[in-house]
């Protein structure tokens, strides 16, 4: 849990007393490689605060895998219809890599939020972030071409590139496997 503690403390200049509200509040899991956080159809409500591991969401349009998104040490992964809406997910949230998350029951989160502003500007900072990263991820995936999407992706997730596998990085950065090996063989002749 100090790694996430660490991490929020750091990113979001939050307090020891707000740590220790939000640390009180969290549940160990552990997770094996292709274990499911969530799935479609399946209502979750439950933040997952990743202390170690990699996962990702994807959706399965056409019955194709398509990755939208990877979540590694430090991240928070949710299904949004399940925490704002308490609907069922869209999409899948999968383990790449075994993993250690810690539980955070979404009522019970809000209730904190609702009586700590500095939780609350926590809450407002990150969603800021994560809306401009899609967005910016939206844009790269219209306007740049493969090779420097692929370049990019590495020099902002240097740690990542080589724990995902050919297919799901390819489908994240929106072309076949054939075109990422290729762009990958002329980066690393």
């Amino acid at each position: 849990m100090q790694y996430i503690l660490n991490s929020l403390k750091d990113n979001f200049q939050l307090s020891n007393t707000t740590l220790k509200k939000l640390a009180s509040l969290m549940t160990k899991e552990n997770y094996l490689k292709k274990d499911f956080l969530v799935k479609e159809g399946k209502t979750n409500n439950n933040y997952y605060f990743i202390e170690n591991g990699l996962a990702r969401f994807y959706l399965m349009p056409d019955g194709k895998e398509v990755t939208n998104w990877f979540f590694k040490e430090g991240n928070i992964a949710f299904s949004m219809a399940g925490v704002y809406y308490n609907m069922p997910s869209y999409g899948y949230i999968q383990f790449l890599e075994d993993s250690v998350v810690y539980k955070v029951a979404s009522d019970k989160l809000n209730t904190l939020l609702e009586t700590n502003l500095e939780l609350c500007n926590f809450s407002r900072k990150m969603y800021q972030k994560t809306l401009f990263d899609l967005e910016y991820r939206y844009f790269r995936l219209k306007e740049t071409p493969a090779a420097e999407r692929y370049s990019i992706f590495c020099q902002e997730n240097p740690s990542l590139s080589n724990r995902i596998g050919l297919g799901h990085l390819a489908s994240y950065l929106g072309m076949s496997q054939v075109t990422l090996s290729r762009v990958r063989s002329q980066k690393h002749p």
